[in-house]
């Protein structure tokens, strides 16, 4: 009999929590002349997250995310992980793309960027709400035991889809986190980080 080697996944979510508790000012993310720390992130991350659980994102929900959104697309992305949902990135400068997406794939919710493209992703029929989210939400609580959600390697971490360059369609490519953990792992061997 062959036994499945079981592989200790730590999502992003948890390696973002682990690092704004010990370096909660050291730089995360630097995007032209913004610096967003660690906590700001992580910050930032929980505020989605509960918001996320409070429009009824359910484990294994898929959540539309813009792409056009810069750093909030990875705000978007890792908050949907952390409440169990299923990140699916939306292109955000082809909207007949995003529809085709939206239709196929059916999100609970759709996450924007920007006013226009709001407009046109809210005609689809779909929960949509506006990232950034942040002003005025700093009262608000934020749940850290989000961050200790586990995680089963199994599991489908976002969906992506192809160009459909090859055959003309385009499809949704699922990636587990074991998937994206051995890439990960793969990616900071070859360069040496």
């Amino acid at each position: 009999t062959s036994h499945k080697q079981q592989i200790e996944i730590e999502p992003i979510f948890k390696s973002i929590a682990f690092n704004s508790s010990k370096y909660p000012e050291k730089p995360a993310i630097i995007s032209g002349e913004n610096i967003i720390t660690y906590r700001e992130l992580n910050d930032r991350i929980h505020i989605a997250a509960n918001i996320f659980l409070e429009k009824g994102i359910a484990s294994n929900s898929r959540i539309g995310i813009d792409s056009k959104i810069g750093v909030d697309l990875l705000v978007g992305t890792v908050s949907a992980m952390m409440v169990g949902g299923i990140p699916v990135l939306l292109p955000g400068k082809n909207f007949e793309t995003c529809s085709y997406i939206v239709k196929d794939c059916q999100p609970a919710l759709l996450v924007t960027g920007t006013h226009e493209q709001y407009n046109h992703l809210a005609k689809l029929g779909v929960l949509t709400i506006l990232l950034p989210i942040y002003k005025g939400t700093s009262n608000l609580t934020k749940d850290d035991t989000l961050s200790e959600r586990l995680v089963n390697p199994e599991d489908i971490a976002m969906i992506l889809y192809s160009s459909g360059t090859s055959s003309g369609v385009k499809k949704g490519v699922v990636q587990q986190y074991c998937a994206l953990q051995k890439t990960t792992e793969y990616i900071t061997k070859i360069m040496d980080i």
